[in-house]
């Protein structure tokens, strides 16, 4: 009965330090209001999100012309963005974006020596619904059997901290065995 009461003690205590903040008061910056201009296919939601928690990593907010950079390049990173123009004023960031084509089609063929022979193709969509989300999908047929993949990731479940990936595939080959 006490390892019962402990242990969920132990999980309660664990789950409030994932959920409560380890920035202290004097590195934290002030709010402020974030507009975004200029996207069509992501969420605004989701952009605002980018921007809070590129903003919660520069490491040198106070320095000129860091936080500028920093932003731009932090926003780069995740891949979904071509151009993006930043203007800070004393409470506001004003974020205009372009965004990149984010539906990319890979075709392959594959022959081998063996005489075998491989088609296919895979679909990614990096920005799924909006919200920064990989959808990936693919098949192939070849004259040994077929196969088949999907792929999602969700890179802030329900725009937290916290990923998920989901994974299924399938193949269908016919080995053959020759005896010399």
């Amino acid at each position: 009965r006490w390892n019962c009461v402990s242990l969920t003690l132990v999980l309660a205590l664990l789950v409030v330090n994932l959920w409560s903040s380890p920035a202290s008061a004097e590195n934290e910056l002030e709010p402020f209001a974030v507009t975004i201009h200029g996207h069509e296919r992501t969420h605004t939601e989701y952009i605002e999100k980018l921007v809070r928690d590129c903003l919660s990593g520069a490491a040198y907010p106070q320095q000129p012309g860091y936080l500028d950079i920093y932003m731009r390049q932090c926003l780069i990173n995740s891949k979904l963005f071509e151009k993006i123009k930043i203007q800070f004023s004393a409470k506001t960031i004003d974020v205009e974006v372009q965004e990149r084509w984010t539906l990319i089609p890979i075709p392959y063929l594959q022959v081998n020596t063996g005489n075998s022979r491989q088609i296919g193709l895979i679909v990614i969509e990096t920005n799924f619904r909006g919200n920064g989300k990989i959808l990936a999908g693919g098949a192939s047929l070849s004259n040994v059997g077929a196969s088949y993949f999907g792929y999602y990731q969700d890179p802030a479940i329900n725009y937290s901290n916290w990923r998920g990936d989901i994974l299924a595939d399938h193949v269908n080959q016919a080995l053959r065995l020759y005896r010399q």
